[in-house]
């Protein structure tokens, strides 16, 4: 191999290395189907400092989707879809350790028949890492 083709095959894997860790670290994620129609998932992650963490999820009108977490410091929680607008947010806090909630697409004034998509989004403010255990589940009404 020449040295240009070596160094662009170690500038590809030094990217993707750093893109792998700018958001977070993950920890152990389970999913399981606890009855018909309804989707649990619970993980842990470590977010670095000024980073942050996101999980969206497939919710369509005619279902809900429960949450909760909890972290050792405090961060900035959203959840939050995109429309032909611009973003939404049906919850957005700041300065939390622990939150629940549960949101209903068909109560968003801006919900699209198209929209699919929630995501749950952590940020890490912090000039340390944070730790995060959260648990959802998405199930018919």
């Amino acid at each position: 191999m020449k040295l240009k083709q070596i160094i662009k095959k170690y500038i590809s894997l030094f990217a993707v290395l750093i893109a792998v860790n700018a958001c977070s670290t993950a920890g152990v994620k389970e999913k399981a189907d606890v009855s018909a129609g309804t989707d649990v998932v619970s993980n842990q992650v470590t977010i670095n400092p000024s980073k942050s963490y996101e999980e969206c999820v497939e919710l369509r009108p005619g279902r809900i989707m429960s949450y909760s977490f909890s972290s050792d410091k405090p961060v900035e929680f959203n959840v939050h879809y995109h429309a032909e607008d611009g973003i939404h947010y049906p919850v957005l806090e700041k300065g939390i350790t622990a939150s629940k909630g549960m949101v209903d697409p068909e109560g968003h004034h801006y919900h699209m028949k198209e929209q699919e998509f929630y995501c749950l989004m952590w940020d890490n403010h912090n000039h340390e890492s944070v730790n995060i255990s959260f648990t959802y589940f998405i199930k018919n009404k």
